[in-house]
Order: C-alpha cells, then sequence, then structure tokens
C-alpha cells in the first residue's frame, strides 16, 4: 500500500460497487419477470378471447398456446435459471395436455333423466355443496400429503409420481362413466365421491411444486 492509501475507504468503494452492480442485476431480472409475465398473460387472454371474434380452430389455438408456452419458457430461463425454467415448463406442457372437462362433467352429473337417462340425475345444489366440500377436505389432504410424505422427494420425482397417479385416476373413473354401477346407488355415490376426492389430491400433489418455486 502506499502513502495515503485508506484500507477502511477502498473496502467501503469496493462494498458499494458490489451493492450497486447487485441492485442493477435485481432490476434487470425484475424487469425480465414482468416481460414474461405480461407475455404470458398477454397471450393467454388473447387465447381465450379468439373464439368470441369468430376463431374458432382447434389447430391454430393449439398452435398458439404450445408457441407461447415456449418463449414464455425462455423468458423464464433468462429470468429465474434453466433449473426453474424447465420445471414450469413442464408444468406448462402438462397443463395444456390435459383436458379441462370440468364444465362437461358438471352436465353430466346433473342432466335430468329426458337429457341423459342413464346419468347419476344428482341435483345441482348437492353436486355444489357436497361435492364442493368433498373437494375442499380432498385439498387440504393433498397438502399434508405432500408435506409428509413428498416433502423430501425431487421434483422430477414428485412429477412422475402424479403421472401414475393421474393414469390411475382415469382408469378408476371409468366406472363412473361407464355407469357400471348405475343399479346400486350407495356404490354409485361412492365412486363418485372417490372420483372427485382423488382428482383434487393428484391436482394438488401436480401445483405443489410449482408454488414452492
Amino acid at each position: 500500500s502506499g502513502p495515503g492509501f485508506d484500507p477502511a475507504a477502498a473496502a467501503a468503494a469496493a462494498a458499494a460497487e458490489n451493492n450497486n452492480a447487485a441492485e442493477g442485476r435485481a432490476v434487470q431480472q425484475r424487469m425480465r419477470f414482468f416481460a414474461s409475465a405480461a407475455f404470458i398473460g398477454t397471450m393467454s387472454v388473447l387465447i381465450s378471447i379468439m373464439p368470441m371474434f369468430g376463431v374458432d380452430r382447434p389447430g391454430m389455438l393449439c398452435s398458439s398456446a404450445v408457441a407461447a408456452a415456449m418463449v414464455g419458457s425462455l423468458g423464464l430461463e433468462k429470468t429465474f435459471g434453466r433449473e426453474i425454467a424447465f420445471v414450469n415448463g413442464y408444468r406448462m406442457l402438462d397443463h395444456m395436455a390435459r383436458p379441462d372437462l370440468r364444465a362437461v362433467t358438471f352436465l353430466f352429473y346433473t342432466d335430468q333423466p329426458a337429457q341423459y337417462e342413464d346419468g347419476p340425475h344428482l341435483d345441482p345444489f348437492f353436486y355444489a355443496a357436497v361435492m364442493g366440500v368433498v373437494a375442499r377436505g380432498a385439498a387440504l389432504a393433498g397438502v399434508v400429503s405432500y408435506r409428509q410424505f413428498l416433502g423430501d422427494w425431487s421434483f422430477r420425482s414428485v412429477f412422475r409420481l402424479v403421472a401414475v397417479l393421474s393414469f390411475c385416476f382415469n382408469v378408476g373413473a371409468l366406472p363412473v362413466y361407464l355407469r357400471l354401477f348405475k343399479r346400486s346407488r350407495f356404490l354409485d355415490m361412492g365412486f363418485i365421491l372417490c372420483e372427485e376426492a382423488v382428482r383434487v389430491v393428484v391436482k394438488h400433489l401436480s401445483d405443489i411444486p410449482g408454488t414452492v418455486l
């Protein structure tokens, strides 16, 4: 060190420079995150309202959704790194590959005999109230199960388990939709309630890793 050199001042200057660099990186990261979130949100809204303007081509809508997911995943990679981007990219593709049948299921369960003779013919109030209670209880069970049994698992292992459980759930729901137990009201209702409970548990096991991230 030469004459007039102040180690404390040099250390303070270096610390200030590091802090400024860290703040600059944080600002850039927040801007990239905002841009990625804005892009994904805007594309989601546009794809959702396209049928309202006469664009009712499933192939075009699917291609637009895939393109939006890919570009959004690239933005996530630039913002959070490859590990988090890959997990969120997988979750995007997973949700896109699963058709949402809740509206159709509601009609299946609540249609009257004149509309669908073999249906369960549930009362809409029963469907909303009782099935809602079952769904909330199953959601809590899914969260507790994840914390109790899967908290130490890697995300890849959790997603593999969810894929297996989803397959088993879909196969197990066949008796409900094929009306195999329509002659036994007790068995029929039991399978309907179990189907709803397992569906919600599997959904939460799939969504919790993304929430953790």
